[in-house]
């Protein structure tokens, strides 16, 4: 189904600098990326921001076209058609910059976070390496927001955040200086635009027109624009 105007419609979770409101206009880099990249094939179209499960149901009813960003499980693939690779999005442990928390890259990650105190976003899947953790304090918050100032605040030693939102947050905030990421962990996923099956077409076109951004430069131009490197 289309909106009023009959343009395709995009959805995703607020989450930003990836998407979000900015002055009642949705912005953000895979917005953009998006958005441009559809644009370079003639093809305009909408996009609105949803809870998650929200845009899953919209999906799967075929209310939205499609839904960002998704990584592909096996299930899923039965469901949906995916596009080509949109990007890589990594997941790092923080802390205090004065903190001399350190990790052991040839060391058992969860030996080495025995004592230590771990923030987490309440609701959020990290997947098996940090869901399945036993005998580590686990402090859960509401939204990335908290996690941060939380871990400013010393109400854990380490908070787990997608490295992009850190850099977002840590300005946003005013904590530059204040943060240092964890070296030896990190989370790497790929993610992708998830199509309704009937869709085939939007498929297509959002994959020629995400090769020709890259192709162009425009890919890595906006990467620039909010401070991240593809």
């Amino acid at each position: 189904m289309k909106d009023s105007r009959g343009l395709p419609l995009i959805v995703a979770d607020p989450y930003p600098p990836y998407q979000y409101l900015d002055n009642g206009r949705i912005v953000g880099l895979d917005h953009d990326l998006i958005v441009k990249a559809f644009k370079t094939q003639g093809v305009a179209v909408r996009v609105e921001l949803h809870p998650w499960n929200e845009c899953i149901r919209m999906l799967d009813e075929g209310v939205a076209d499609a839904v960002f960003q998704m990584a592909k499980t096996p299930e899923r693939e039965k469901k949906y058609l995916f596009s080509d690779l949109l990007r890589k999005a990594t997941t790092a442990l923080y802390k205090l910059r004065t903190s001399n928390i350190r990790l052991d890259v040839d060391a058992q990650f969860d030996r080495q976070l025995q004592g230590l105190r771990l923030g987490l976003v309440k609701g959020y899947s990290y997947g098996p390496q940090i869901d399945g953790l036993e005998g580590v304090a686990r402090f859960e918050v509401n939204d990335q927001e908290e996690l941060l100032t939380r871990l400013v605040e010393g109400s854990f030693d380490l908070a787990l955040i997608d490295r992009g939102v850190s850099i977002y947050l840590t300005d946003k905030l005013g904590l530059k200086g204040k943060l240092e990421e964890v070296k030896g962990f990190a989370i790497t996923r790929e993610l992708y635009l998830a199509f309704h099956r009937s869709k085939g077409y939007l498929l297509n076109s959002f994959n020629e027109g995400l090769k020709r951004i890259k192709l162009e430069g425009l890919y890595n131009r906006i990467f620039r624009k909010y401070k991240l490197t593809p």
